[in-house]
């Protein structure tokens, strides 16, 4: 059963690539801009773990540079780099509840926006301050309402169940 989910996040994720190049830059257009491409990896980080979600998002980052990217490798470092952040998360405990994984979609979108800003101005790019706070602003609410309407599909067939809420210690 295990392979045969990792086969099926495969195909997912594969999916989810297909569905962002096709239609994220016409939902920017309207101002609703996630990264379906980052909930998935974030989602099979934790799910699959951290070595398949540093290789997917490698793969998949790589994948977007080459087929529309400004520099080739920042998305690979990005998606990657944002795997290794969420294993950071997986380390604290925290599995189980949607409350902590809308925080690590929160906290790692914050991320993948200053890193990305960061490394386009290192390459001499221009950045414009007011749209970057305009997307610090929308796009983890945008990211966290899409994770959570995508993560139960990558939780299919798991044993642990994901609950809203947190935990209670006492017991009756």
């Amino acid at each position: 059963m295990g392979i045969f989910l990792k086969i099926l996040h495969f195909l997912m994720i594969t999916t989810v690539f297909i569905v962002q190049l096709s239609f994220g830059e016409y939902l920017k257009l309207y101002s609703i801009n996630f990264d379906l491409l980052m909930i998935s990896v974030v989602s099979i980080t934790i799910i699959d773990g951290y070595l398949y979600g540093i290789a997917y998002g490698f793969l998949f980052g790589m994948l977007l540079d080459i087929m529309g990217g400004n520099i080739v490798g920042i998305n690979a470092f990005i998606y990657a780099f944002n795997a290794f952040i969420a294993s950071r998360f997986l380390e604290l405990d925290i599995k189980g509840r949607l409350p902590m994984l809308a925080l690590i979609i929160f906290s790692i979108t914050q991320i993948n926006l200053l890193l990305e800003s960061l490394l386009l101005f290192l390459f001499n790019f221009d950045i414009n301050i007011v749209e970057l706070g305009r997307e610090m602003l929308l796009k983890p609410v945008y990211s966290i309402l899409v994770t959570i309407l995508v993560f139960p599909l990558f939780n299919l067939g798991q044993k642990e169940r994901w609950e809203f809420g947190f935990q209670n210690k006492e017991e009756n």
